[in-house]
């Protein structure tokens, strides 16, 4: 692995086929091998051999995932922290009887592992997660620890330091109990970008007091590891003259006369706009008993925002030796509705399917706000309701005999 690359985990299985681990050429051959398998990632994450890499593990039921957890993984991996050198995740798909035993049966929705695993990778290829598809793998949660032990002796044999850390939603971590371990990870991270935690007041952390979460049992003293100061701007278009760019990037290869009077007209109404502006704002300072105007006649390109809208993202850390437990705070803006859940979205999945003659299309709408990869949800849903529609009519699916007919 001469260019450092973190291997593909979805194909490293097939680097190892003999009890002996392969040597350096191979290596490079196998890789190579199966670099077409990442074609729809722009760049590949690199590993430094000067200081420790660390690899978001994520797992879940996700039954089915929703916009909360692909919120909560971009925003683990972009503010986890400078320190720890953050160069990729990947997401473990618990299996259909890990899901089965937790949410029984009688759920109203129930996709198995291949279908979950689609949803993330077709939302991740199609843009979701604003580029996320580069660092991000989606594995099911059964083929982890064989997998793991391919990468660890890739990563050995390449001198390179990689640990993985437990990302972990707000019902994993709280003030009573934080589930330490898992994987063999030492170091456990969770956000409030998408679920309130019961150890921190988003609304008041986010102020300027600084607001330190609260004590978690048989854990350290909270530390304040990293902030970054959040302000937001606000931009206006300045006044344009006749004959110049008015501010919106301009197809240059277009040379037709229909397009330049269409640009001539968006000139002429922007600058129209701005004199109306301009003319009222003299009236009113022109009067004697008018206050000064306290803003100048045209708007500045960049204005700052109240103090409503500065934010600020922390990063706090306790220790339970020898676990710790890293918090990765979110900005107002970053926040997603507190009560976007999987059980939320199962509990509008079946109020729509309770009307007849719903379409795939409808369902597919209905589920944008809150699903990833909705299409292909709504595909899911209605093809698995059809299916038991016929199994309770005996079209296709005989009825099972019992035992005691």
């Amino acid at each position: 692995m001469t260019d450092n690359s973190i291997p593909d985990p979805s194909t490293s299985s097939a680097l190892w086929q003999d009890s002996k681990p392969a040597g350096p050429h191979q290596q490079k051959h196998h890789l190579r091998k199966h670099l077409p398998a990442q074609k729809h990632r722009r760049f590949k994450p690199t590993l430094s051999r000067n200081g420790k890499n660390h690899i978001l593990l994520y797992n879940g039921c996700f039954n089915p995932p929703h916009r909360g957890h692909l919120a909560h993984l971009t925003h683990a991996y972009r503010h986890a922290g400078a320190d720890l050198n953050v160069v990729g995740a990947v997401v473990l798909v618990a299996s259909d009887h890990f899901v089965k035993g937790k949410l029984g049966c009688n759920t109203t929705v129930l996709l198995t592992e291949a279908q979950r695993e689609r949803l993330w990778n077709e939302e991740l290829m199609t843009g979701g997660g604003d580029g996320a598809v580069d660092w991000t793998w989606v594995l099911r949660e059964n083929d982890w620890p064989r997998i793991v032990d391919n990468l660890d002796m890739l990563f050995e044999a390449d001198g390179l330091d990689v640990e993985f850390v437990r990302l972990a939603g707000g019902d994993k971590a709280g003030v009573k109990h934080v589930q330490h371990g898992i994987w063999g990870c030492q170091l456990t991270l969770t956000t409030d970008v998408s679920r309130p935690l019961d150890f921190y007041d988003s609304g008041s952390g986010t102020s300027r007091d600084g607001n330190t979460p609260k004590q978690l049992n048989r854990h350290g003293p909270w530390k304040l590891v990293q902030e970054v100061k959040v302000v937001k701007v606000v931009k206006f278009a300045a006044p344009v003259e006749d004959g110049t760019d008015d501010g919106e990037s301009s197809d240059q290869s277009v040379d037709s006369k229909p397009y330049r009077d269409l640009m001539d007209q968006k000139r002429q109404e922007l600058n129209a706009k701005i004199a109306a502006k301009m003319a009222v704002q003299k009236k009113t300072a022109a009067k004697p008993a008018a206050k000064p105007a306290t803003k100048p006649a045209i708007e500045p390109a960049v204005k700052q925002t109240d103090k409503n809208s500065r934010n600020t993202r922390r990063v706090w850390q306790c220790t339970k030796s020898p676990f710790a437990l890293r918090l990765v705070t979110s900005d107002a803006a970053d926040r997603l509705p507190p009560d976007l859940s999987s059980t939320k979205l199962r509990a509008v999945i079946a109020s729509n399917m309770n009307h007849q003659g719903v379409t795939m299309k409808e369902l597919e709408d209905a589920l944008r706000p809150l699903a990833i990869s909705p299409g292909i949800l709504a595909e899911y849903i209605i093809r698995d309701a059809e299916k038991e529609k016929e199994k309770r009519h005996g079209d296709t699916w005989p009825r099972k005999r019992s035992r005691y007919n």
